[in-house]
């Protein structure tokens, strides 16, 4: 059974996922990451949370689960501020936010229950990376810099949203990042993703997830290059596919799928007559994309080149 590694990059949007034969070598594993950035041997990979020099060659074997870091820089300097406080070190492009957090509140001498209220935030912005998220992912540069902020999450009281960052950082969302569909970014409570469709497309969605997960997301086509709902006449269309991409039906706010809020309410015969696709919270938003995805491989569906 071949097994997945996952490597992040800042050459990459989202999380790149490899397909690899269990009894794969270290040195083909660099070429299989190397192929993703065009074979340039100005990257250097990188293990997770790892500060060691010899990295993948000092492994004896190749793990399922494997999370890599591909980097054109050996290490980055970080710089983090709170409370009038500033603190540096360098760290290795695949060292993810969580690691960074616990260092800083350590140097900080901020107790285990504060650190739970605070978050990282890139200086200058309003971006606040998830906690498995590469620092290498945020800078082509030399550098980062971080304040740490209270977080919204514990004091906006929202369990849902923090339900829905696990499920994104599991397995099952993670291996559709391969191929089936992108994900963005998410600004509760609304998740942008990208669905590929079967002629290539990337069908953009913008999905409003609050009540996670107890109450099933609903979603509406969006433009991420211009971050407006997506022009009614680029919605995919054909058979199938234009009956759960209708403009018209609800104005165009939902997808017309059994496990959309919008769509299951007054449709109480999908329950025995579309039982796979009735909302699961245990699925969560992993059984959303994959519902999207398969309407999109339609042969059905009518290429966007015609």
């Amino acid at each position: 059974m071949n097994q997945y590694v996952f490597v992040q990059s800042e050459a990459f949007e989202s999380i790149e996922v490899l397909d690899l034969d269990p009894h794969v070598t270290p040195a083909t594993l660099f070429d299989r990451c190397l192929s993703l950035v065009g074979h340039d041997t100005a990257y250097g990979l990188y293990l997770e949370d790892r500060d060691d020099v010899e990295g993948l060659d000092a492994l004896a074997e190749i793990a399922a689960g494997m999370r890599l870091h591909l980097h054109r820089r050996r290490h980055l300097s970080v710089t983090v501020c709170y409370a009038g406080h500033q603190i540096q070190r360098d760290f290795r492009p695949g060292t993810t936010i969580r690691r960074v957090k616990r260092w800083a509140a350590r140097l900080l001498s901020i107790s285990v229950s504060d650190a739970a209220e605070l978050m990282l935030q890139v200086e200058g912005s309003d971006q606040r990376p998830d906690e498995d998220i590469h620092i290498g992912t945020l800078t082509q540069d030399c550098g980062l810099k971080f304040d740490l902020v209270p977080s919204p999450r514990i004091n906006g009281a929202q369990p849902d949203e923090a339900v829905l960052r696990r499920h994104l950082s599991e397995g099952r969302f993670i291996a559709g990042c391969q191929r089936r569909w992108t994900y963005h970014t998410l600004e509760w409570p609304h998740l942008f993703v990208s669905i590929t469709a079967r002629d290539g497309r990337r069908v953009g969605l913008k999905i409003d997830c609050s009540g996670y997960p107890n109450q099933p997301p609903t979603a509406v086509p969006w433009d991420q290059a211009r971050r407006q709902p997506l022009s009614q006449n680029a919605w995919p269309k054909g058979g199938r596919v234009s009956l759960v991409f209708n403009p018209r039906w609800q104005s165009g706010t939902a997808l017309y799928l059994p496990c959309d809020r919008t769509a299951i309410a007054g449709h109480g015969n999908w329950l025995h007559e579309h039982p796979s696709l009735i909302w699961d919270p245990k699925r969560g938003i992993t059984q959303y994309l994959e519902a999207v995805h398969e309407v999109l491989q339609s042969h059905e569906l009518i290429d966007e080149a015609a």
